[in-house]
């Protein structure tokens, strides 16, 4: 009996972790919009889930995300995303959890998004020395992943984990304002003439 109020209680705290996931991401959606930042994507926050049988690992979110642009800052895409697993083992020290935010800095105006871009809310996962200590941490795709072709040239993304944001307050001051301020004073070269995007490969 005991085994089952406990299964049955695991089952509930799922839930109601995705509700209060759900009720994050909706609060980002209105403090960027404070900023001037819309969402991307409609309502979309969760991709690469699978309903089939044969694929039970991806029957619950790697990550959730919000992406935003803003009309006063064309070429910026700017997004925040729970990493809430790591289940192709892809992040290095990868131990728990993070609130991640970020932005790309296009060579053009950003544009609709599609199903290849969503990815990229995993972005952080994917810096060079990474910290999840809330650090700023910039990059230039050119130099981080050559090769690779993407639309902007610059990334800057950063991390804290995710049991540390228990309320709009700290969602504000640790996520939302330091994520408008670090994409407001990108540097002065990469915000007066358009990047590079990275080689073709």
């Amino acid at each position: 009996m005991s085994d089952e109020v406990s299964l049955h209680s695991t089952i509930a705290y799922v839930r109601e972790f995705c509700e209060q996931l759900a009720l994050l991401l909706r609060t980002a959606d209105t403090l960027m919009l404070k900023h001037g930042y819309e969402p991307a994507a409609g309502n979309l926050a969760i991709t690469e889930t699978s309903g089939n049988l044969g694929l039970p690992n991806r029957w619950f979110p790697n990550e959730v995300f919000r992406f935003y642009t803003s009309e006063a800052e064309p070429r910026i895409l700017a997004f925040v995303a729970a990493l809430l697993d790591d289940r192709n083992r892809e992040y290095e020290g990868f131990t728990e959890p993070l609130l991640t935010a970020g932005g790309f800095l296009y060579a053009e105006p950003v544009g609709s998004l599609d199903n290849s871009k969503f990815w990229w809310a995993r972005w952080h996962g994917f810096m060079p020395d990474r910290r999840d200590d809330g650090t700023v941490l910039r990059a230039t795709t050119a130099s981080a992943w050559p090769g690779e072709k993407y639309p902007f040239g610059d990334v800057l993304t950063f991390g804290v984990p995710l049991v540390h944001v228990q309320s709009s307050a700290v969602l504000g001051s640790k996520v939302i304002d330091p994520l408008v301020g670090a994409l407001r004073t990108w540097n002065d070269t990469s915000r007066g003439a358009p990047s590079s995007p990275a080689p073709s490969s």
